[in-house]
């Protein structure tokens, strides 16, 4: 296979940038902008849920006697086994719990809701499309230009 010369090879990649440039600036670009964006506020948000699970089930257990019966000692117990859309279902729960939690809050939270605001924002501000402002044409002259 024949390789392509430098110069048309560095105009093909420049045509590549430019596409890619103009495709992130398109809705789609946008929304994944902001998408990511609140996904990456969101994730601070895990560690918290982590420990509040952690102790609300440490409380649970603390509450809750243990009871020894026959079908406990003899090592039969009866686990109720999650499928596959129990499973899946339990991950969208957990998402949509996960990107609602900072409403949650309700109006304690009001300067962190405003914070999320102003960074995605920000988001949708720096990846919009540029608009290209032409003017001319302009004449340009040899008189004003020094020897």
């Amino acid at each position: 296979m024949r390789e392509m010369p430098a110069l048309r090879r560095d105009r093909v990649e420049s045509r590549r940038v430019r596409r890619s440039l103009r495709q992130g600036a398109r809705p789609r670009g946008l929304t994944l902008a902001i998408f990511l964006t609140y996904t990456a506020i969101v994730s601070s948000y895990v560690p918290f849920i982590i420990q509040e699970v952690r102790e609300h089930s440490a409380q649970v257990t603390k509450a809750t006697p243990p009871t020894t019966t026959a079908s406990t000692s003899t090592g039969s117990t009866t686990a109720s086994k999650i499928g596959p859309l129990g499973f899946v279902i339990g991950i969208v729960v957990l998402l949509a719990v996960l990107y609602a939690t900072p409403f949650l809050a309700g109006i304690q939270n009001l300067i962190g809701v405003l914070i999320i605001g102003f960074a995605l924002y920000e988001a949708w501000k720096l990846n919009r499309r540029a608009e290209l402002k032409v003017s001319g044409p302009h004449r340009v002259s040899m008189s004003g230009a020094p020897a």
